[in-house]
């Protein structure tokens, strides 16, 4: 079976960013994306119907920003050494333009996804014998946390039924708390991105997604 990466957030930002500012696709395209050649940015805008806070998400170089009240989040093209690089250089140009922005925390995930013709998980007696699920029979998640080069690393495989088939989903997080009373938080994030902690936190996970499937799907003899 192939391991997928599935498109959700990359890059998480938690703190007090002026919901103004991170609406203005002019303001974004012009300050985080200054060289970009786009003319056109059309921005997305979700308002609550009862209480709820306004949301909206655009789209530029490939790039996708979400921005809510107290979140930022930046979901690239494609997961691979060029789409860390080009959330890096988003980063980069959002702590020039709002370096005084109180920043509490960020994280960094991402989820490979594989789908089979039957249960695994579901079926393993095994398993079902250590872990109460609480979920339904077409679906079973499996968590776990520990503390990962200064983060809090979150992570949790999860089979679920889907029509026919069934989808196993490797789901990596890693939460990285700012120190309080951080003086530059942006430039503490800033730093973390450029010497590569994207890159450092990502790169073992398909090794780490790839050795629980080899071993909850072996090979049959005589299969490459």
């Amino acid at each position: 079976m192939t391991l997928e990466y599935e498109s959700q957030p990359l890059l998480v930002l938690v703190g007090a960013f002026n919901p103004q500012i991170m609406r203005n696709a002019m303001w974004i395209k012009n300050y985080l994306f200054p060289k970009s050649s786009q003319k056109d940015v059309s921005v997305n805008m979700n308002i609550p119907l009862i209480g709820g806070d306004l949301s909206s998400s655009m789209t530029i170089d490939g790039i996708s920003i979400h921005s809510e009240l107290g979140k930022v989040q930046m979901t690239p093209k494609e997961f691979s050494t060029s789409g860390y690089n080009a959330i890096a250089d988003v980063v980069v140009n959002l702590a020039a333009a709002l370096p005084h922005t109180p920043l509490l925390a960020y994280g960094i995930n991402c989820c490979l996804v594989e789908s089979s013709s039957k249960a695994v998980l579901l079926k393993n007696t095994a398993i079902r014998k250590i872990i109460d699920t609480g979920l339904s029979d077409n679906t079973l998640k499996i968590e776990s946390s520990c503390d990962y080069k200064g983060s809090k690393m979150n992570f949790y495989v999860k089979e679920e039924k889907v029509q026919e088939s069934y989808k196993i989903s490797y789901y990596f997080n890693f939460h990285f708390q700012m120190k309080e009373k951080e003086k530059s938080p942006m430039t503490v994030l800033k730093n973390a991105i450029i010497e590569g902690v994207i890159g450092e936190s990502l790169d073992p996970d398909r090794e780490v997604a790839e050795g629980i499937s080899s071993r909850i799907n072996p090979k049959k003899k005589g299969q490459q």
